[in-house]
């Protein structure tokens, strides 16, 4: 068995590599800015997260010892304590002394998305680069909302907003100033007001508003149709022409084809808003696939969809065409390449014929 940890630690402050030594000669106001200060959000979780894994540290080498050295236990627990949080307002401090010293100093004159100087601007300080970045308030705006709003087939995936000329996520002072900032400009979003509710963590953040974020992915799916839209729509129009149980194979080839080549149709755009509207409904009243009572209006709207023969028709026989087309562009393509291999060969023939 391993020697007992208390009897190697005590005193505390002989054996501990402490700041608490430092306060000794830090002026007395300095102290009183320790003992008032409101310690961010983030550092109140870091200070009380590293503590407890400290303490739980000595807690489990020794837990067979703690009930004869309580006493001890203690007094080792309230100088972790005393330790971490003298390294939580140093930090503060530090923070604040960069701030000061490089205040002045800018690191960039243009936003770089607009590439342009900043109209409304949002300022921001950061340590670690020790300058100020310029930024244009509603490129930062749409930049916080693609970050927590990005998602993969409708899978909310939001991740932590970004510095654009550092790549490092902003820190909790920053937030709050871009966010201030945003609503002096009013550009501000339910997606960043919620975002600063939850105290800057992504776990609450799409746990507070997965049904807002998932309404969101969807509509942005068929605001701006993609690859993943088309894939997406087909399936759609496949399950409701077996829901509505239509028997005719013809429509189902014919708005296949529409889903690639006529995206951009009115007619076409009716059935991403009626898809649209049918996965906003199974998000908010979380509708299973055995529930259809909720689903019933969508089941109407596309069967009205399926009625107009007159645009199925239309399509239809321009998808006709251009099955004729490309059959005729692909005979005249092969039709080439013979009579070039043919040439080829009379071109070798009177070559041989030279020779002899």
């Amino acid at each position: 068995m391993s020697d007992f940890i208390f009897d190697s630690l005590l005193p505390p402050e002989k054996m501990f590599v402490s700041l608490l030594s430092i306060c000794e000669t830090i002026p007395m106001n300095i102290k009183i800015i320790f003992s008032q200060h409101k310690c961010s959000i983030k550092s109140r979780h870091n200070y009380k997260e590293n503590t407890e894994k400290r303490i739980n540290k000595y807690r489990e080498k020794n837990s067979v010892f703690l009930p004869m050295f309580e006493n001890e236990y203690k007094t080792l627990c309230h100088w972790i304590k005393k330790e971490q949080h003298t390294r939580t307002y140093m930090r503060v401090l530090v923070n604040k002394w960069l701030q000061k010293k490089y205040g002045n100093r800018n690191l960039n004159t243009v936003d770089p998305c607009t590439l342009c100087e900043p109209v409304k601007l949002v300022k921001i300080f950061d340590p670690s680069s020790r300058g100020n970045y310029f930024f244009e308030a509603h490129s930062l705006k749409k930049h916080f909302e693609t970050a927590l709003t990005y998602s993969e087939w409708m899978f909310p995936k939001p991740s932590h907003p970004k510095n654009p000329l550092t790549n490092l996520d902003f820190n909790e002072g920053q937030l709050l100033t871009i966010v201030k900032s945003l609503q002096a400009h009013a550009y501000s979003s339910w997606i960043i007001e919620a975002y600063k509710a939850s105290r800057w963590n992504l776990a609450n953040f799409a746990l507070d508003n997965a049904i807002c974020l998932k309404i969101n992915s969807i509509t942005q799916l068929c605001k701006e149709p993609t690859t993943e839209t088309q894939e997406l729509l087909d399936e759609f129009i496949l399950n409701q022409y077996e829901d509505n149980d239509i028997d005719n194979p013809i429509i189902r080839v014919v708005l296949n084809w529409a889903i690639k080549h006529k995206l951009n149709n009115a007619y076409m755009k009716s059935w991403i808003n009626l898809m649209k509207d049918y996965y906003i409904l199974k998000f908010r009243y979380n509708i299973t696939d055995d529930d259809h009572t909720k689903l019933n209006v969508i089941y109407v709207r596309s069967m009205q969809l399926f009625d107009k023969k007159e645009i199925i028709e239309d399509y239809k026989n321009e998808r006709n065409l251009q099955l004729e087309s490309d059959s005729e562009s692909e005979g005249q393509v092969i039709g080439h390449i013979i009579l070039h291999a043919f040439d080829m060969d009379i071109e070798r023939f009177l070559e041989e014929l030279d020779d002899l």
